[in-house]
């Protein structure tokens, strides 16, 4: 195979070379994420029917703190995956943030599994099945989810599994507060096994499916 001259090769490379428009900033993308993604939940909501205790709900201080938890951990989650894409763009505190609110969100499940526990008693710690959680929680994040995945296949992520991790994270946080105004679970126990545990176990698969992202990203045409 014979070498090309420099100038040649330059003038092959410089000729592929096509005008490339540069990412928005990650808070913008976020912003427009939530703009995309709000009208899709409130449709499902309404869709579904406003669960009959939801004025009772919005009193409780609580419920509030958890929903507030859980849309924190949406945003930073969001944030941080689509920030991930853009190269040199390195803040790993940005990846931390939305672990620390999910553990705050998962936090105040537990404490109100003990709280009832001492108010109610042992039959606030019975564990029935509640299997409608994940497919609730997947529906009203169905838009939200193939929004960022568009948009984090825009950017060019080098750590495609915890992008996708938090690209998931982001939009099943998002599904769960959704979720909580259809639906409600009968002890703050069962909130946090199966609504709790959807939102990590979604986490989890898209950590297993995140290096799909990378692919193609390395060939040359």
């Amino acid at each position: 195979m014979t070498a090309l001259p420099t100038e040649e090769l330059i003038d092959i490379l410089a000729s592929r070379i096509h005008p490339v428009r540069p990412l928005r900033s990650p808070a913008r993308r976020v912003a427009a994420w939530v703009a995309i993604s709000l009208p899709w939940m409130a449709f499902v909501v309404l869709a579904m029917g406003l669960r009959p205790d939801l004025p009772a709900r919005l009193e409780d201080g609580r419920w509030l703190m958890e929903q507030a938890a859980a849309a924190a951990t949406a945003l930073t989650a969001a944030h941080a995956a689509l920030g991930a894409g853009i190269p040199g763009r390195g803040r790993k505190w940005e990846r931390i943030v939305p672990l620390v609110l999910l553990a705050v969100w998962l936090g105040t499940l537990g404490h109100g599994c003990f709280t009832a526990s001492h108010t109610l008693g042992p039959d606030s710690l019975v564990l029935q099945s509640d299997w409608r959680c994940l497919p609730g929680v997947v529906v009203v994040g169905l838009i939200p989810a193939i929004v960022i995945a568009r948009m984090i296949s825009r950017g060019v992520p080098l750590a495609p599994i915890s992008t996708a991790a938090l690209g998931a994270l982001a939009t099943a946080a998002l599904g769960e507060v959704g979720l909580q105004f259809f639906h409600r679970a009968d002890s703050s126990l069962m909130a946090l096994i199966w609504q709790g545990g959807t939102v990590v176990g979604l986490t989890l698969l898209g950590a297993c499916v995140g290096p799909r992202l990378a692919r193609g990203r390395n060939e040359i045409p």
